[in-house]
This record gives structure tokens, sequence and C-alpha cells, in this order.
């Protein structure tokens, strides 16, 4: 076992015997995915078209397959927005399917976040 899966052992990504832990690797891409979203949101608060663009485009990475790009851009765009990625992130992607499961957890939350900003919007 690498250096690299201690560490995400350590961190409870991974499981001792090399599994993916799905339910740390969700908490840890909610806690990646509300910053980010809120801070798109909040920047570009009259013009959530520009959001969704940005989430189209990490959708056809995802769905093209390139996960290492799409975490890339992700890792880009957060620190545009001053943001830091925590070390046990930076560590997953070094791990094809804990950063799979990431990328596609972190989907799934920004789509959530988005359709709550959606509705805040469409109430006031």
């Amino acid at each position: 076992m690498s250096d690299n899966d201690q560490k995400l052992i350590a961190a409870d990504v991974l499981f001792p015997d090399g599994q993916i832990n799905c339910n740390r690797i969700n908490l840890i891409s909610g806690a990646v995915t509300l910053p980010l979203v809120r801070s798109l949101c909040e920047t570009d608060t009259k013009d959530m078209e520009m959001v969704e663009k940005i989430h189209n485009i990490f959708v056809d990475l995802f769905y093209s397959g390139q996960y290492q790009e799409l975490y890339d851009s992700i890792d880009e765009l957060y620190e545009s927005m001053g943001l830091q990625l925590d070390d046990t992130l930076v560590a997953m992607c070094k791990n094809q399917d804990a950063l799979k499961y990431f990328v596609k957890s972190f989907l799934l939350d920004f789509e959530d976040i988005m359709e709550d900003y959606r509705i805040e919007k469409s109430a006031s």
C-alpha cells in the first residue's frame, strides 16, 4: 500500500482493505462544494446563467471521464475565490476510485445547492 493510501486510511477516506469510504468522501464533498457554490452565487447573484455554465462544464468533464481535469478545474476555481482545498482532498485526487466518487458527489451537491439558490431567489 502506498504512502498516499496510508494517509487516506488515516483520514478515514479508505478502509484498511483499500475500498473507499463513500460516507466520508460525501462529507468532504459537501464541505468543499458549499463554500464554492455560495461564493459563485453571491458573486453572480443577478446572473445564475454563469454558475449554470460552470456546472455544465463540470458535468461534461465528468461524463467524458476527465475526472482529474474536473478536479483541477474545481481547484483552480476554488483558488480564484480565495479558498483553499484541504490536504485530504489533495491526497484523494491521487486515488482514482476516491477521485471519481468525490467528483460525482461534488456534482450532486453542486446541483442541490444551485436549486436552493434558485428557490431562494424566486421567493424574494
